[in-house]
C-alpha cells in the first residue's frame, strides 16, 4: 500500500501536479480484525484520513484530533474549492480547522449498521469521552466476516466475540478504550446516558432512520421471499 501511495505522489511530483492537487487517502472502515470492522466499536469506525495538499496548506506532518465524520468529507472539499454546500448535505466542513481558523468542533459523531454479511442493526454515538451503542436484534456473538475468521486472531477473541448482545452499551472512552466493560445501567452514570440516548434519537429522527418504524427485513429474508413465491433458486 505504502508502494502503491508513493507510486501515485512521485508521478504528481514529475508532471508538475503535485501542488495543486488535494490527495486524499481514507478507507470505509476499521481495521479488519474481531471486534472492529462490521462493529460499532471504535476500531471498527476509526477510518484512515491523510490528506497533502500543499497548494491548499496541507502539508507538514500535521495531527488534527478533533471529531470528524466521513459525512464531512463533501462539505469540506466544497468549501475548500469555494463551491456552494448543498443545504441536503447531512455533514459539514471542517476546512477551517484544516487552515487554523476559529472552528467549532462536533460535539458527537454517529454510526449506524443495518446488514453488512448478516443482519445486525445497530445505532451509535460517539463523544469525546464516551461511546453509547444500541442493538435492534438479539445475537449471542458479534459478527466476524468470513476472512477475519481465516486470521490467526479470530479464536483467540472467542470469548469477547460469543457474547449475549445487549440492548444497549455504554462506555467510557477514557478509562475504558478498547470499550471492554459495559456500563450502561450504572447510577453513576445515568445522566450520559440519558443525554447520549437523547442525542442518538434525535438524529434517528432527522435522518429518517427507518428503524424508527419497525425493524426493516434483511436481504436475506427478501430473497428467500422470491424464492417461496416461485422465483429460481441459486441451486437449480
Amino acid at each position: 500500500m505504502d508502494k502503491g501511495v508513493g507510486i501515485i505522489l512521485r508521478a504528481l511530483q514529475e508532471s508538475g501536479l503535485a501542488d495543486n492537487t488535494w490527495v486524499i487517502f481514507t478507507t470505509d472502515h476499521g481495521v479488519a480484525m474481531p471486534r472492529a470492522k462490521c462493529t460499532l466499536y471504535d476500531p471498527g469506525i476509526e477510518t484512515a484520513l491523510i490528506m497533502c495538499w500543499p497548494g491548499g496548506g496541507l502539508t507538514g506532518g500535521r495531527r488534527v484530533t478533533e471529531l470528524v465524520s466521513h459525512v464531512d468529507m463533501a462539505p469540506t472539499m466544497l468549501d475548500a474549492l469555494g463551491l456552494p454546500i448543498p443545504d441536503t448535505l447531512h455533514g459539514r466542513s471542517y476546512w477551517p480547522l484544516l487552515q487554523g481558523r476559529a472552528y467549532e468542533p462536533r460535539r458527537e459523531v454517529f454510526a449506524e449498521k443495518t446488514y453488512h454479511t448478516i443482519y445486525e442493526p445497530m445505532r451509535g454515538i460517539r463523544t469525546a469521552t464516551h461511546k453509547l451503542i444500541v442493538n435492534f436484534a438479539e445475537d449471542v456473538a458479534i459478527n466476524v466476516p468470513a476472512d477475519i475468521q481465516l486470521s490467526p486472531i479470530y479464536p483467540l477473541m472467542l470469548g469477547q466475540i460469543t457474547q449475549h448482545r445487549p440492548h444497549v452499551e455504554l462506555y467510557a472512552l477514557q478509562s475504558d478504550p478498547w470499550e471492554q466493560t459495559n456500563i450502561a445501567g450504572a447510577r453513576e452514570v445515568a445522566e450520559v446516558e440519558r443525554d447520549l440516548k437523547r442525542r442518538l434519537f434525535a438524529w434517528m429522527e432527522q435522518t429518517g432512520d427507518p428503524l424508527l418504524h419497525g425493524l426493516p427485513p434483511s436481504p436475506y429474508y427478501h430473497e428467500t421471499m422470491r424464492q417461496l413465491r416461485g422465483g429460481d433458486s441459486d441451486a437449480a
